[in-house]
């Protein structure tokens, strides 16, 4: 009789697994189908190529609806829209720099604005300039 029962005891010591709480493992199941893959930098760079080309207006992405500044997206400025980070310069000015340029959106109701060429180089410049003037390292 003491040989049947050493058969039925366990012999590790009992712990508590995901799998005996359904609700809990469901959660996590479901929290992991919420998260985004992460990319690896070569996609990262391939996509960063193919914005720096130009606008793509018949993707729909959110690039066609955003400028980016230094590897941020800002959605939808407007022409009046300052940059943040640059506060006296307007989307307008940024126009007439060539910094920015306006493509026409797919459905024609929005304004779209790209960086030009040479556009992510000018707005570092005049954020550093803004920086600097703020930190009282600047022209006086």
């Amino acid at each position: 009789m003491a040989n049947e029962k050493a058969d039925e005891l366990p012999t590790h010591p009992v712990c508590l697994q995901l799998t005996d709480f359904p609700t809990i493992s469901k959660t996590r199941e479901e929290m992991a189908m919420k998260r985004r893959p992460a990319s690896s930098s070569r996609v990262q760079r391939k996509r960063r190529e193919e914005f720096d080309d130009g606008p793509r207006l018949g993707l729909g992405n959110r690039q066609n609806k955003a400028i980016r500044f230094l590897d941020q997206y800002y959605p939808e400025p407007q022409p009046t829209s300052v940059i943040p980070g640059v506060s006296d310069i307007t989307m307008e000015e940024l126009i007439a720099r060539g910094v920015v340029a306006e493509v026409q959106a797919p459905d024609g109701k929005e304004r779209v604005f790209i960086l030009a060429v040479r556009g992510e180089d000018e707005v570092r410049r005049l954020k550093l300039q803004e920086t600097s003037l703020r930190n009282g390292i600047g022209k006086r």
